[in-house]
């Protein structure tokens, strides 16, 4: 869908109209997916970030302003990019909570490491990476000592 109608919008923004919403979500699915995964979004959690993204767009399409051809576009990855910082937010707290470290703080070089390469990825790359850290771990533990 090149342009949202503004006939579509109307019926978005009346009363529930599950057509006209199974319509948005049925044209932009494919744009969402190329946006998240061009923000790096690991292709496991694009179905779950797109939901979050509608779900957004459900409560706040009141408020949407059509300005411009295409300006429904760039709403919706405003959405999505303003979700991803706030994931991206979250994660760092609860990495922080956990380590009880304050920010840029590190007791080894191997953290450091991590925050310096882990900086500029994902949410979902970072989780990846401390999931397989720990599975690493978990299978290096269970060496005996003779390897």
């Amino acid at each position: 869908m090149d342009e949202t109608s503004q006939s579509l919008l109307a019926k978005l923004r009346g009363e529930t109209d599950q057509e006209a919403w199974q319509t948005l979500v049925d044209c932009y699915t494919p744009f969402m997916r190329s946006i998240l995964l061009a923000r790096g979004i690991q292709v496991d959690a694009l179905d779950d970030v797109m939901q979050n993204v509608f779900a957004v767009v459900v409560r706040r399409i009141p408020e949407f302003d059509r300005q411009r051809v295409g300006s429904f576009r760039a709403w919706l990855t405003t959405i999505a990019d303003n979700l991803i910082r706030d994931a991206q937010r979250r994660a760092r707290r609860e990495r922080r909570a956990e380590g009880h470290q304050k920010p840029g703080l590190g007791s080894s070089w191997a953290g450091l490491v991590e925050r310096i390469a882990g900086g500029g990825t994902s949410p979902s790359v970072r989780t990846q990476r401390r999931e397989n850290t720990r599975r690493l771990r978990t299978a290096l533990a269970a060496l005996s000592d003779e390897y």
